[in-house]
């Protein structure tokens, strides 16, 4: 357990708020409220990187199309062989 030495104030208004929760004891208000706080830091930092997450789906699809275009492009400048006789042939 650690030991925190908390303003008369600020000590005074977890009181209040321990009765107004109904908690046991200021400690266990003061727990409660550290865990909501994180929990709700978490539960923010989680959208945040499912969105992100999103992002760099659509992104990477972008790309793929990109990749498969130049690739089709590609194909379509590749020459094919000729036959002896046709314009362009060498001989």
């Amino acid at each position: 357990m650690i030991t925190l030495a908390l303003p008369e104030d600020v000590y005074e208004q977890l009181i209040q708020l321990q009765q107004e929760r109904r908690d046991p004891s200021p400690e266990a208000t003061l727990s409660a409220l550290i865990q909501g706080h994180l929990s709700s830091g978490l539960a923010e930092r989680v959208q945040v990187l499912e969105r992100e997450l999103a992002s760099m789906k659509e992104q990477m699809g972008a790309v793929l199309q990109a990749i498969a275009l130049v690739a089709t492009r590609v194909d379509l400048m590749i020459e094919l062989p000729m036959k002896e006789g046709e314009p362009g042939a060498s001989s």
